[in-house]
Order: C-alpha cells, then sequence, then structure tokens
C-alpha cells in the first residue's frame, strides 16, 4: 500500500533492505517543493528501521551531506 504513495519508493524500500545502514540527508531542499512533506512519507515508508543523519538543519530535517562539516558524526534521526 504505502509503497506506491511516493514517487520512487520501490527502489527505497528494495535498497533499505539491503543495507546495515540508513542514513537521512535531503537537507532543507528547495522552499515549494514539499521536503518536509516527503521526509515523512519516506521515513513512513522504512517502518520501525533505525535511521541516521548527519546532524540536524536549523529547521531540524536531516542535513545535507555536502553541507555538513567533515567531521561530522551520524547521530540516530529520533522519528517518533
Amino acid at each position: 500500500k504505502g509503497v506506491k504513495a511516493i514517487a520512487g519508493a520501490k527502489p527505497i524500500v528494495e535498497t533499505a533492505e539491503k543495507c546495515s545502514r540508513i542514513v537521512l540527508g535531503c537537507g532543507n531542499g528547495v522552499p515549494g517543493i514539499g521536503m518536509t512533506e516527503r521526509l515523512t512519507s519516506v521515513v513512513k515508508l522504512l517502518g520501525q528501521r533505525q535511521l541516521w543523519c548527519l546532524g540536524r538543519t536549523k529547521s531540524g530535517m536531516p542535513g545535507h551531506p555536502l553541507f555538513v562539516k567533515s567531521d561530522t558524526k551520524l547521530m540516530e534521526y529520533d522519528h517518533a
């Protein structure tokens, strides 16, 4: 059901099933494209898997790898 709800869902699920660690890294995105909604959909799609991120932006989104310091440590992404 949820797999068809968002664009690109099938490859996200298939890849996640093969990974030992899932890291979110979308950043704030581009205004007007619904990045918050997309992130919420992806997190829901991934179910109860443990998720990680490279810190958070000021708005609370997972940090984008291009915009965090190179020594940034992974942190658990709390999606409760």
